[in-house]
């Protein structure tokens, strides 16, 4: 994230001395960390209320709210969680953990304007993929399934008390018993999109 300063309302001896520029980067730094955490909580605001996630966290008998199968059982069970899973806690925890301003900004000096630089770290798209592992095929993500497909809904069962199944309520049969497919949808991409593309924005003082 990029702060420009104005010298217009800075005298340039001012903000060349060190001990200025030291006060300056704190207190800009502490008006970065502000954006960033409100930013970031409307990333984590958004992720809880995705149709996918509430979707998810609500069960094995969950409605297919996020219409990915056609209003046909649910994503927890489909997918093939075992019903004591809560699959997206850790996608979460990844989200708030992993938010961070960097301590050494870069400082130039260009023209009227005084220009502070922070860098900016967090969750990357792959980073969540993989620790998001589908329950029967390892190295697969299940976020990547969500929003590139998953396969498998011909064969896609669901019902209560199911023997067998993860979940109890879902279970994958040998033959096929429904047409149609798994319908991606945008999930986890967009959402760190735009967090990003908020807290790279640049700002003038």
């Amino acid at each position: 994230m990029k702060f420009k300063l104005n010298r217009n309302a800075l005298s340039k001896s001012v903000s060349t001395n060190p001990r200025v520029v030291k006060v300056i980067r704190e207190q800009v730094k502490q008006l970065v960390e502000e954006y960033v955490e409100k930013n970031k909580q409307q990333m984590v605001d958004e992720f809880e209320n995705h149709p996918v996630t509430k979707e998810i966290d609500n069960g094995p008998e969950a409605a297919n709210i996020s219409n990915t199968l056609g209003g046909e059982g649910n994503l927890f069970s489909y997918i093939g969680f075992n019903d004591s899973d809560s699959p997206t806690e850790i996608i979460k925890d990844i989200l708030v953990n992993d938010v961070r301003v960097e301590n050494k900004p870069t400082i130039q000096s260009v023209g009227k304007d005084l220009k502070i630089s922070f860098p900016i770290s967090g969750p990357t798209l792959n980073e969540i993929e993989s620790a998001t592992p589908m329950p029967f095929e390892g190295g697969r993500s299940w976020v990547r399934g969500i929003e590139k497909g998953i396969s498998g809904f011909s064969y896609y069962i669901f019902k209560k008390y199911l023997k067998g199944s993860r979940s109890g309520t879902g279970l994958q049969t040998e033959s096929e018993i429904r047409t149609g497919s798994f319908k991606p949808t945008t999930y986890m991409s967009a959402i760190l999109k735009k967090f990003y593309s908020k807290v790279n924005a640049k700002f003038n003082i």
